[in-house]
């Protein structure tokens, strides 16, 4: 857990993401649309926001051209630089969204 003003600058974090140890991702903060500060304002505006708590908002560009199937059992983990990691399991397949 990270607390308000210890990371100099939130504008230079790496962003990582990883499937079944396979390094998918990689991007940094920099190429945000929205600085995680602007985010993090718009956010607590609808809901509160208490330590541990992560927000997610869709991903960077791939590190190769081709397709990644998440499926029951894998394991994605995503690490930002200064912040820490979290993984999680895959528990359970859905063949369609609803």
């Amino acid at each position: 857990m990270v607390k308000n003003g210890e990371i100099d600058d939130l504008s230079s974090l790496t962003l990582q993401c990883y499937l079944n140890g396979e390094e998918i991702q990689s991007a940094s903060t920099s190429g945000m649309v929205f600085t995680p500060g602007q985010v993090i304002e718009h956010v607590s505006r609808f809901m509160p926001l208490f330590p541990g708590d992560i927000v997610l908002l869709g991903r960077p560009p791939m590190l190769e051209d081709k397709e990644y199937g998440v499926k029951f059992g894998d394991k994605v983990t995503s690490i930002c630089s200064e912040i820490g990691e979290v993984s999680c399991l895959v528990s359970q397949q859905h063949d369609e969204f609803s």
